[in-house]
């Protein structure tokens, strides 16, 4: 089944976000447990969901949307403390509002 299908018929049940967690820890879990030490994974979620499943900081691109530096100092503090606990950051959309 394509999976706009199953995200489909989740949305009209009412269980997207459910489903929407259960994708992601498959995709975490998947990545994880790829054998491979040299690459990087990609994300647009929240860092303590990677503590549960022991995937090291170094490993992951976590992908923050240019729009969440709405607080410029702020937003650069979180960045700095995602940067010191060892993730690499990538602006999602960077340039996209000029």
């Amino acid at each position: 089944m394509p999976s706009a299908e199953v995200f489909t018929q989740a949305a009209r049940r009412g269980n997207l976000l459910e489903l929407g967690r259960l994708a992601e820890s498959l995709h975490l879990g998947n990545f994880n447990a790829f054998d491979s030490h040299a690459e990087w994974l990609f994300l647009s979620l929240h860092p303590a969901a990677l503590k549960d499943i022991g995937l090291p900081p170094q490993r992951v691109v976590l992908e923050v949307p240019e729009q969440a530096g709405g607080e410029t100092t702020r937003f650069s503090e979180i960045i700095d403390s995602l940067r010191k606990s060892g993730f690499l950051i990538a602006l999602d959309g960077f340039g996209v509002k000029h």
